[in-house]
Parts: structure tokens; sequence; C-alpha cells
């Protein structure tokens, strides 16, 4: 995965690493130890994977996107340790974090995950095809082939221990405390090592931006997650494992998790103060901004979600789908209204004309707009369209956007 290096104070500091679900940069996973009998896999499939070892067996958390990866982890921790792998701990119910848990059920480990965790895998394979649709269309259906229908969907492992507000169990001479929190899903888990001061995160970090008001996802929980960050720090952990990135410590930890806490918060304080004043939703996308400080933090990047899509699932949350224009309300279809307009115009070349001036301004985002005037595009329109997205694309990988990317979280 692509990484981002940083300074802090005059000098530069480790490397963030920015989650991309299109890339996968390692070719086998390496078991890497982060403190006396704690271990993570970084940088291997999608999702972080986290093992303990304790006198009386081992603990992993998360078990990356498929079986065959979760496999390979296997091997690798029993290169480690001969001692079984009691429990898998789920943080939640992404694929990218629960695709290989059968692998270490044949293995004999329970798995342990929220109560919510089971009910969104049954809502996965609901809507099996249209998920396999949309991540297909965010990474690439070779990171998420388990989840390509229904019959993979319902063979995905299952909790045997579920809980719903907090859990601990102790496993040779380690505690393992399970906190239940919101934030990127309504089932997710912080898990937290109190003996050692070891914290595993799931996807409540991240390493960039979080990622509220997924475009073709369900709603997530910004203040929620705030809150749940305000936990972790409460904690005060001098190791943190993420869901996705490299492992925080030291003086890392802190601006890491305060960096997403602070921006959640302030987008939410002046969403609600602007939606109590009547304002609409383009107004709060136009006028709030972040403060400098966040604007410019290396911890969250818009690679993955972003300031706007953050406002925009804040008001989808509390708001509804009304825009404020009554237009809107009951529009026409589509289709009527591009004819309609086109119909003023009269000329595609002239569309096309004036989307080429607008990409020669770098005016691209506008310039797709335009050519989405036309009712019935032709060859020349598409090409001319995905050359656009192409190069909004590679502006937005190289350096963030407002926008942040569309290829989003995998489930």
């Amino acid at each position: 995965m692509p990484s981002l290096e940083y300074k802090r104070g005059g000098e530069k500091a480790a490397p963030i690493q920015m989650y991309n679900p299109g890339e996968t940069a390692a070719q086998k996973p390496v078991l890497a130890k982060v403190k006396e009998d704690h271990y993570a896999v970084v940088d291997y499939g999608l999702g972080n994977v986290g093992v303990i070892v304790t006198g009386e067996g081992v603990v992993a958390v998360d078990s990356n996107t498929t079986t065959e990866a979760a496999a390979a982890i296997l091997g690798e921790i029993g290169k480690i340790t001969d001692k079984p792998v009691r429990y898998l701990i789920l943080t939640h119910g992404h694929a990218d974090h629960v695709g290989g848990a059968q692998a270490f059920r044949d293995r004999g480990a329970k798995i342990i995950a929220h109560e919510k965790v089971n009910i969104r895998l049954d809502r996965y394979r609901t809507f099996a095809d249209y998920h396999a649709r949309i991540n297909g269309v965010q990474a690439g259906a070779g990171h998420f082939g388990q989840a390509a229908g229904a019959d993979k969907w319902s063979s995905y492992a299952h909790a045997d221990i579920e809980y719903a507000k907090e859990y601990t169990f102790e496993l040779g001479g380690k505690t393992f405390r399970l906190i239940h929190g919101k934030g990127e899903t309504d089932d997710a888990t912080i898990v937290y090592v109190p003996e050692d001061r070891v914290l595993y995160s799931g996807d409540f970090i991240i390493s960039v931006f979080p990622n509220i008001g997924n475009p073709n996802k369900v709603l997530r929980y910004e203040k929620e997650w705030a809150a749940a960050l305000d936990r972790i720090l409460s904690l005060k952990p001098e190791t943190v494992v993420p869901g996705h990135g490299p492992v925080l410590s030291g003086d890392n930890i802190v601006p890491a998790i305060k960096a997403p806490r602070d921006a959640l918060d302030y987008l939410y304080g002046e969403s609600v103060k602007y939606i109590n004043a009547g304002k609409d939703l383009d107004y709060i996308i136009e006028n709030v901004r972040l403060p400098r400080e966040l604007e410019e933090s290396p911890y969250i990047k818009p690679v993955y979600g972003s300031r706007e899509f953050t406002l925009r699932g804040i008001w989808r949350r509390y708001t509804g789908w009304y825009d404020q224009n009554p237009t809107n309300l009951c529009p026409a279809p589509k289709a009527e209204v591009s004819r309609e307009i086109f119909s003023l115009i009269q000329s595609e070349d002239k569309v096309l004309e004036k989307a080429k001036a607008l990409k020669a301004e770098n005016k691209i985002q506008l310039a797709l707009h335009i050519i989405d005037l036309l009712p019935e595009p032709g060859r020349e329109a598409l090409l001319l369209k995905a050359e656009i997205l192409e190069e909004l694309a590679e502006i937005w990988c190289e350096s963030g956007s407002s926008s942040g990317l569309i290829g989003a979280n995998p489930t």
C-alpha cells in the first residue's frame, strides 16, 4: 500500500499507510512482533490481524478477507508457537475482517463478536448480489471473491459467543476486555489487554479520514465514532493495532486518535448548527471547512472518507433525503429532464466543446456535469467522460480531495 511521509516538529516521522482496497502490497503475511506476546499482520490482503499468545493458547483479532489468506496467517502463527488458537475475536462484520473466520474455526477456535455481527452477515446474504456488484466496482472482484453471492455469504462463519455491551474473559494470565461501540458499523468491538496495555481498535482507527457517508452503503455513526475514540484515549494504551494501517505506539498514538475524533466532533457540531438554522446541504458543504490544523493532519487524509462525505452522511442521518428544493420531492424522470434541457442546446458538439474547455481549465468536476446534459451520450462523449474520471482518480490518489475517493469500504 502507498504511504505518506509526514513531518512533526521539523523532523520526518514514521510513514502513515494509506488504506487502498485496490492493492495487496504483500504476497505473503508477515507476523510482526509489536510487543511481548503481541503480534500483527499488516499490509497483507485488506484488514489487519492481531495475534496474542498466552500461556493457555492464542487469541486472534480479525481474520482477513478470505479463508486462503487466513490459512496463510495461521501458518505463520504456527511458526512462533505450538499452542492452539483458542479464540477469534471479530471487531466488526465487514468482509475484510470476517472473510477468513471459517479457517480459524476449522482449527478449533471459538468466534466471539458483538451480537449485531451475525445480523449483519444475514443482511449481506439477503443483498448478496448488490454487494457483489458494488464491491467489484469499488475494489475489484478479486479482493472479495468470497462475497460474490448468497451462497458465499452464508458460508461465512457466524459468532459462537455474542455479547451486547461489554464482555471480558481471561486466558493464560491475560485479560481480554471487549467493548462495543458504533462508528463505521453498529457492531464494532474494541479489544483491550490491560496487563500489556495493548489495544486492537478495529476500524475505529484506519490511518485516514473516517468514512462517514459512504456513497453506496448504509448509515454510519459520526458522533458515536468520536465517543469510541474518546474511550480508547481514556484507556491510555501503549500500543494500538488498528483495523488498517500501521501499528501505533509512543508519541503517534494520541495525535492519530485525536485527529479523527476532533474532525468528526467538529463536523457534527457545525452540521447541527446549520441544520437548526435552516440551511440546506449545499450550503453546509460549501461553508463548513475543517480548521487548518485538522486539514493538514497526516492522520486523516481524504483517501477513504472525507469532509464532504461526512457532511452528507450527517445530513442523511438526521434530516432524511430531501434537499429542501420542492422540485425534487416528486421529480420528473431524469431522462425526460435531460431531453428537455438538451432541446434548448440542440447540439452534442457544443456540449462536448464546453466540457473539453472546462477540462482544459482544470474544472474537471464541472466538465462531468456538462457531459451529463446529454440524454443519450455518444461514443465520443462516453470516452471523454471516462478520460475525465481517470484524471480525477489520479488527482485523488496523489493528493486526496475535498470529495474523497468513491472506492470505499468493502461492505
